[in-house]
């Protein structure tokens, strides 16, 4: 067997410091729900009638770093995916995630009545894709079938060309995108993906000394974080947009902190820890159970936890709530998607690998094609 046919299945021995990068990621994204999306910060709620309690200037700092999440988690999926081929399995493996938590989470909501069944989440069931702006797991299936052309691109370039074009975009989408009032920028997703994926890319494709030095990275890191939870305090104090600066993943604040982080993480040099990346191949899971949609949202932040009320609480019952609402939905979505992983995934990847040889060695092509084309057209040395 070619090492480019091999199965998804077999085990794949991957980097424990940025598989940790990766669990780090998704916590922060909780944490951002846990303010978001809780209604902590709706019109009349807490955090805008209590603009400058401690615990509102706590809960604030708290959900502060969704976007550089986001933005840390693409930049892993460039440094890794740039050298490698798509196949045909690998998408399915995403997609049978992605559509098995989307049907059966609606499905368990309309059965126990919790909401009715309509035309809307009938849709919901049956398209995998209906908005390449904003949802993050819908924009990142589109995104993942981008990845065999861009690195056709990218096989394409030189290292000076691959510099110019993430100037050119980091000047069109971050650059202009940080100063709304000047200058406007539409932001979604889909586009960022692909920039974010050229950036990480370029950390994989060309590794530099100053990219291994870990006392850099982090005397970057503890900057950027400082500078952006400085602006958030601000702004809380002012009695503006909280946000304004880290509002965005394109934003400045978020790049550097994604790529300060990142760049961090990738050289604390951890040996192989199993649990770590264990823990990491579920991490995703995490995102497509907890943030399903506005259901789930409503149900798990609003009705469950009731995180608005515990606005409230004395503070060593309020961090405690904080402490275990976050960490109780990263274990239990963890503990839920390794169950999936083990009864369901493997049974159902090993089915369709038997099943569909012969089309993963024409998704395959895709790439193999391009490269090979581009080879050959290199002038012999």
């Amino acid at each position: 067997m070619k090492p480019e046919e091999k199965s998804v299945l077999q085990k794949n021995t991957r980097r424990s410091d940025i598989e940790l990068y990766r669990i780090v990621c998704m916590l922060l994204i909780v944490m951002h729900h846990y303010v978001v999306n809780s209604g902590l910060m709706d019109a009349g709620g807490p955090i805008q009638t209590n603009g400058t309690a401690k615990r509102t200037l706590f809960l604030l700092l708290l959900g502060a770093w969704g976007k550089t999440a986001i933005n840390g988690f693409i930049m892993i999926t460039g440094y890794f995916m740039c050298k490698k081929n798509i196949t045909l399995i690998k998408f399915l493996k995403l997609l049978f995630e992605t559509m098995f938590y989307r049907i059966v989470i609606n499905l368990i909501f309309c059965i126990s009545g919790y909401t009715a069944f309509t035309a809307e989440t009938l849709k919901s069931i049956l398209f995998p894709v209906r908005d390449v702006s904003f949802s993050f797991p819908q924009v990142y299936l589109v995104f993942f079938l981008c990845i065999p052309f861009m690195n056709i691109l990218l096989r394409r370039l030189t290292e000076e060309k691959h510099v110019a074009l993430l100037l050119l975009v980091g000047f069109t989408y971050t650059f202009l995108g940080s100063f709304p009032g000047t200058f406007s920028v539409r932001m979604n997703y889909l586009s960022w993906f692909c920039a974010v994926y050229l950036l990480g890319a370029f950390f994989g494709m060309y590794p530099k000394r100053i990219f291994a030095n870990r006392r850099f990275w982090a005397i970057i890191m503890a900057g950027t974080f400082g500078i952006s939870a400085a602006t958030v305090l601000f702004a809380a104090k002012n009695g503006t947009d909280y946000y304004t600066l880290v509002s965005d993943s394109n934003k400045l604040l978020p790049v550097l902190n994604g790529v300060s982080s990142f760049m961090f993480f990738k050289n604390l040099n951890i040996p192989y820890n199993r649990l770590i990346n264990k823990v990491a191949a579920s991490a995703y899971g995490v995102l497509l159970i907890h943030s399903a949609n506005a259901t789930m949202r409503k149900w798990l932040w609003k009705d469950t936890l009731k995180v608005v009320g515990a606005f409230t609480l004395p503070w060593p019952q309020f961090l405690t709530h904080v402490v275990l609402s976050v960490t109780g939905i990263f274990v239990i979505c963890i503990v839920i998607d390794m169950l999936r992983i083990r009864f369901l995934e493997r049974p159902v990847l090993r089915l369709a690998e038997k099943c569909m040889p012969s089309l993963r060695k024409r998704w395959m092509c895709l790439n193999e094609w391009a490269y090979q084309k581009i080879e050959a057209q290199k002038p012999a040395s």
